[in-house]
Formats: C-alpha cells, sequence, structure tokens
C-alpha cells in the first residue's frame, strides 16, 4: 500500500507510468557529417563510417550505423554495371537450352 500512497503524493495519480516508448537515434547529431561522407564517397562501407566517427570520439555499433543511414535514406544500391560474381565452382556456366538445341 506504500506505493500508491508515494505514487499519490508524487504525481498526484496512482496511474502506471510511461513503460517504452520512442528513443532517439544516437546518431542524430552527426547527421549533416554522414550525408557529406556519403555524398562525397557513395561506396564507403558501414566500417568505414565507424572507423570515422571513431576518430570524432563516437563509438556506435555497426547496426546503429545501419539503422541511422536507412532513416535518413541514405542506402547503397550495387548498379549493374559493377557486374554480378558468378558461381564459384562453374567457370563457363551452365549451357542454355538455345545452346543445346542448336547442338543436337
Amino acid at each position: 500500500m506504500g506505493r500508491f500512497i508515494k505514487s499519490w503524493r508524487a504525481r498526484k495519480s496512482v496511474a502506471p507510468a510511461k513503460f517504452g516508448g520512442y528513443k532517439e537515434y544516437a546518431l542524430k547529431a552527426h547527421a549533416d557529417r554522414l550525408r557529406r561522407w556519403i555524398a562525397e564517397r557513395p561506396d564507403l562501407t558501414l566500417g568505414e563510417v565507424q572507423r570515422r566517427l571513431a576518430t570524432a570520439k563516437v563509438q556506435v555499433s555497426i547496426s546503429a550505423i545501419f539503422r541511422f543511414l536507412r532513416h535518413l535514406k541514405l542506402t547503397f544500391k550495387k548498379s549493374p554495371a559493377r557486374g554480378r560474381a558468378g558461381p564459384a565452382r562453374r567457370r563457363g556456366g551452365a549451357p542454355g537450352l538455345a545452346a543445346k538445341a542448336a547442338a543436337a
């Protein structure tokens, strides 16, 4: 019963206090810096961003950087010009159906 009396005296209410809720991004204060780095070098990796932030005495995880960059809509999409890695074991690739039909 003492808990409810303390709550009433402190807040004039016995309703439950706030639980959970929204938490700000740890990198919110560094948004302009991150935008500038990405504009200068769009293929910057998350590890490189983490190291650059560490030189500015900002310690955050790679996943926190990823979530914040996604929040800023600064995602990196690979372009088709970069090419695609082929299969590791088949150097020539599997022959297509058209090639098999022409050979028959």
